[in-house]
């Protein structure tokens, strides 16, 4: 049976997130730093194989992509549930400021006024996934997104129940993470 690879990128650096931001649905787009690093992004894809690349509509994720893939020659596809999370009132504000208010823990245990709750999140981003896949069934993809959304993917292609995750992990920004898929099977 052959495979197949899906790799996860995270955007590059915005301006929010050297403020410690939460950025969610907010668009916000790349900072100058971010820039630099999706051009270094572009010299990582050299050795990796994909058929296509999808982006959030986000422009953070969309400049990330436009940025790191001058001179493939793939279609660069946008989908919105790549979306981040929507943290609807936390958007714009402080990490600790948060945490300070309600807790530690909070963006992933609170459900905030105006955004999406962890079940809705979970289910938006899981079933986006699956009508990729089933799009292009024996094809490798990138998948240049959000934090939220690559720590989703990640917990699912790993199976595992997150349980043992430490909640929010970090993802550096423009890092690549790598998952080989056997053709018709995945979870």
């Amino acid at each position: 049976m052959n495979e197949r690879e899906i790799h996860l990128v995270r955007h590059g650096e915005t301006d929010w997130n050297r403020q410690f931001r939460v950025q969610g649905n907010t668009d916000i787009s790349l900072s100058p730093e971010g820039l630099i690093q999706a051009q270094k992004l572009a010299e990582q894809l050299v050795d990796i194989k994909f058929d296509r690349a999808y982006t959030s509509m986000l422009s953070r994720a969309i400049q990330t992509a436009e940025e790191a893939l001058l001179g493939f020659d793939v279609p660069i596809h946008r989908h919105p549930g790549l979306n981040e999370r929507k943290y609807g009132e936390y958007e714009g504000r402080v990490f600790s400021d948060i945490e300070e208010e309600f807790g530690k823990g909070a963006l992933n245990l609170r459900h905030p006024l105006g955004g999406e709750t962890t079940q809705e999140f979970v289910e938006r981003v899981n079933s986006t996934f699956d009508e990729i896949l089933a799009l292009h069934p024996e094809e490798s993809l990138l998948i240049i997104s959000h934090g939220g959304v690559i720590r989703e993917l990640n917990q699912r292609l790993n199976m595992t129940d997150g349980k043992d995750d430490e909640i929010g992990y970090e993802i550096a920004n423009c890092s690549v993470i790598t998952h080989t898929l056997l053709y018709g099977l995945y979870p």
